[in-house]
């Protein structure tokens, strides 16, 4: 038999047998230790919804605040193929320049065998006018053979003169020989009565080779002189330019070149003139800027390279800032780079 002690007292086992009483105390039971549940992890999911939809207000906020507050710029890169049509172009001074320059020439030329020429005249005794015919044949005292180029009507003759006439003839072989002395041809011929006598021939020369102008000798010249004046233009035109104009390029001029012999005119040299006159023309870049700055301001990058090619811009690369979809409004804050092609 075994009794259980309260709670309160030892912890005893008490055997009772016939002859004797047993103590046994008990061992002592650990503590029971009461555990807490694990508790399960808060779910924060329409936490986080809300804060989505708060974050995307709040960056809607940001975002109208920046493009209220911020301001917009634009760049602007044009390439022009000539002056847009909306520049203020004014007409400068016209500026005139001549150059000149003497130049051997190195053209040859071959020059043929040519006839002398000369006069032939005719005297009449007879009381009566007669005709020598033309192409007549002299021979001359060298022996050069002469004839008549013409008719010769040889008035009458009176007792106390003859009657001539003078005509133009040429010797029958080219070359120096028929440059014959006056008198070369002199007493009768023809007909009865009549007598001829030559003037000097002049003008016959064998066939040569001669050093004459060439065109290239007048084209190098007026290429030099012109590298000149060009020089002297830009000189001249960095007077006439105020300050923030431009020039418009290229600069309209009239050339005119002239030379003191003519192709194939036999020389050593020549002298080559060259005359230039120029009429510029500038415009003010800024205020050019400007103007095309009004016409695509506030617009699209589409509508606004098609403004700017009705102005002579082949090509426009716009760029805008971040977030930007237009031009600003304003014009102060688009720069454009014009670009000449």
């Amino acid at each position: 038999m075994s009794e259980q002690l309260n709670d309160t007292e030892p912890a005893y086992d008490v055997y009772i047998e016939e002859d004797r009483v047993t103590f046994v105390r008990r061992p002592e039971q650990e503590p029971v230790v009461e555990s807490t549940p694990t508790q399960e992890p808060l779910r924060f999911v329409p936490i986080v919804m809300l804060g989505a939809h708060g974050l995307i207000a709040l960056l809607a906020l940001v975002l109208a605040a920046y493009l209220a507050l911020i301001s917009a710029t634009a760049t602007v890169y044009a390439l022009a193929s000539g002056v847009p049509a909306l520049a203020h172009v004014y007409a400068l001074p016209a500026i005139s320049m001549t150059r000149s320059q003497i130049v051997p020439t190195t053209g040859r030329v071959h020059v043929p065998a040519t006839q002398a020429r000369g006069l032939v005249t005719f005297y009449n005794s007879l009381t009566q006018p007669q005709v020598i015919d033309a192409g007549t044949l002299f021979i001359g005292a060298d022996g050069e053979q002469i004839v008549t180029d013409q008719a010769a009507y040889v008035p009458a003759g009176d007792y106390t003169s003859n009657g001539q006439a003078t005509v133009w003839a040429h010797a029958l072989n080219t070359g120096v020989e028929g440059n014959v002395k006056a008198g070369d041809i002199s007493g009768p011929c023809c007909r009865a009565f009549i007598q001829a006598v030559n003037s000097a021939f002049s003008g016959g020369h064998d066939a040569r080779d001669i050093q004459a102008v060439a065109k290239s000798d007048i084209d190098n010249a007026a290429s030099n002189l012109l590298a000149q004046l060009q020089q002297s233009l830009q000189a001249r035109l960095s007077t006439l330019l105020s300050p923030g104009n431009t020039l418009v390029t290229p600069v309209p001029c009239s050339t005119h070149t002239a030379s003191s012999q003519a192709v194939g005119t036999q020389a050593s040299q020549m002298s080559v003139t060259v005359r230039q006159t120029c009429t510029p023309a500038a415009y003010n870049l800024s205020e050019l800027e400007r103007s095309l700055a009004s016409l695509i301001a506030g617009k699209t990058p589409q509508e606004a390279r098609a403004i700017l090619a009705r102005q002579s811009i082949k090509e426009a690369g716009i760029r805008l800032d971040w977030l930007r979809d237009r031009l600003p409004v304003k014009i102060d804050q688009i720069h454009i780079v014009l670009v000449f092609h």
